[in-house]
């Protein structure tokens, strides 16, 4: 998916200058790539033909390691229902989930934080090599919500991280009074 996201963005460049952008910027740096500062200093060679560490070796190990991780998945999503029926939780961004997810070696473990987080769709993942199993699932306790992603996240600032980066420091200002209006 990662590698058909790429050329997507690549080859819609100059029709869809500002989509593309956008896109670009909101790419993931997983698996080897890494970004410039905007989609225009990219060369097609380098987004379509890159020598990222997705190869087919590896799509192979990929495959198997999310083929375990989907089983994790399945038993996480009926839990995840009997807690939304009961009311412990209003959606899957409120929780945090703790599991055993089988060895790999092609990509970082900060990378597979970020990869599980967005594959659960929850706000905190925190993950062991072992064999694959889900080992808790909670509600994610004395956390913020973030005004612009709805993740919740632990420290003082009014934005999580992650929004941080992608919206810089200017906009911190904008977001304070809008989390502050929301409380």
């Amino acid at each position: 998916m990662f590698l058909a996201l790429k050329s997507i963005v690549a080859l819609s460049v100059p029709i869809l200058s500002f989509l593309a952008e956008e896109a670009y910027l909101h790419m993931p740096e997983v698996f080897g790539f890494r970004k410039f500062e905007s989609v225009f200093f990219e060369t097609y060679d380098r987004m379509l033909f890159s020598k990222s560490k997705i190869t087919f070796e590896n799509e192979a190990k990929i495959n198997r390691f999310f083929s375990e991780v989907e089983k994790i998945r399945e038993k996480f999503l009926e839990i995840i229902d009997k807690m939304r029926k009961s009311k412990e939780v209003g959606n899957s961004l409120e929780i945090e989930l703790k599991i055993s997810v089988p060895p790999f070696d092609f990509c970082s473990m900060e990378e597979m934080e970020k990869i599980l987080e967005e594959f659960f769709i929850v706000s905190s993942v925190k993950f062991s090599v072992g064999d694959p199993e889900l080992l808790e699932v909670k509600r994610y306790e004395n956390t913020k919500k973030c005004p612009r992603c709805w993740k919740y996240f632990e420290g003082e600032s009014e934005i999580c991280k992650r929004c941080e980066i992608v919206i810089g420091s200017q906009y911190k200002d904008i977001y304070k009074d809008v989390y502050s209006k929301s409380n």
